[in-house]
């Protein structure tokens, strides 16, 4: 038996899969973010070592034909947890944007919106990344995505207690979320747990909670957080003047706090842009690692493998 092992790391969660040549699921893990922007070096390097961890618990196993996956932060320091335990035949670090467009089943053409802890937009033309828009950080400009959304969720909870905003349930929910109390004191204690921008993130769960107990104001940031991922993917397609053959796909876990950010984001590209594909992803980018690894041993994925990873792994269809 050969095994692989696919990878998905980012700002809130590190996602591992071992898998067979049939694909079949031997081991499975998830544990903390890997992405140094919004974690600790210390707390990283504690979230690769449970979640590997946990693939190799009770198991053991010599060698790993090929690592598949990404990793936003150090996939090295990765690949040296994962060798205490099995050594590495291969290894291939996919990219985050092609993982994204693997798992929206992309694998020449298409523009990926990515609304994760972060935001980008990528451009991928002929099987490779061609340009990226936003992504800048969340100090500077991650619009679109779930650290982005939380943020206003926040501002708007913050504007309530101090009588310069409207009344709304993200005041009381997001304090329950932080530990209950006063709002004020528990938004100052996250800057004491060293990480910041993942907690803030987080809060997504809360906004689409709010938002489907009828809060108008929670409704709102979801409305603003999609429209802004989207002006971004129409200025990509005006700037660079594709063709409404390249599909645009969504992905990522922000827009899975509730469907009024994906209605949102489709409303403002598909009124610019109406003969124009326009999507969620099938897959969560974990499972596009087994995507990317049956394309890679076929040339293609066809219908019947969507089908065999769907059936496979039905926890990973990605669903808004």
């Amino acid at each position: 038996m050969k095994y692989y092992l696919a990878i998905d790391g980012g700002g809130t969660k590190l996602n591992a899969i071992l898998f067979d040549e049939n694909i079949d699921r031997i081991a499975q893990a998830t544990a903390g973010g890997t992405n140094g922007n919004f974690a600790t070096a210390e707390v990283i390097r504690g979230n690769m070592e449970a979640c590997i961890g946990k693939i190799f618990d009770g198991r053991t196993i010599g060698e790993i034909e090929c690592v598949y996956g990404v990793v936003i932060g150090d996939f090295d320091l990765l690949f040296e947890v994962i060798e205490r335990h099995a050594h590495i035949k291969r290894k291939v670090n996919i990219g985050e944007s092609m993982l994204c467009a693997n798992s929206s089943g992309v694998f020449d053409n298409g523009v990926i919106a990515l609304g994760g802890t972060g935001s980008d937009v990528f451009l991928i033309e002929n099987g490779k990344l061609s340009h990226v828009f936003g992504g800048f950080g969340a100090f500077i400009g991650d619009d679109g995505g779930g650290y982005y959304l939380g943020r206003l969720a926040l501002r708007a909870a913050i504007a309530e207690i101090e009588n310069r905003g409207a009344h709304t349930l993200l005041t009381e929910m997001i304090t329950e979320a932080l530990g209950g109390g006063d709002l004020r004191e528990r938004i100052f204690d996250i800057y004491t747990r060293g990480a910041v921008v993942r907690e803030i993130a987080q809060l997504t769960r809360v906004v689409g909670k709010a938002a489907s107990c009828g809060d108008e104001i929670a409704k709102q940031c979801l409305i603003e957080n999609g429209k802004a991922l989207a002006v971004q993917t129409n200025a990509m397609i005006e700037k660079y003047r594709l063709p409404n053959t390249y599909p645009v796909r969504v992905v990522g876990g922000c827009f899975k706090s509730h469907p009024l950010m994906w209605r949102s984001f489709y409303d403002e590209v598909h009124r610019a842009h109406p003969d124009f594909d326009i999507s969620p992803a099938l897959f969560e980018p974990v499972a596009g690692c087994i995507a990317h690894y049956l394309h890679e041993q076929k040339g293609e994925l066809s219908d019947d493998d969507i089908a065999r990873i769907f059936d496979k792994y039905p926890e990973f269809k990605y669903i808004i």
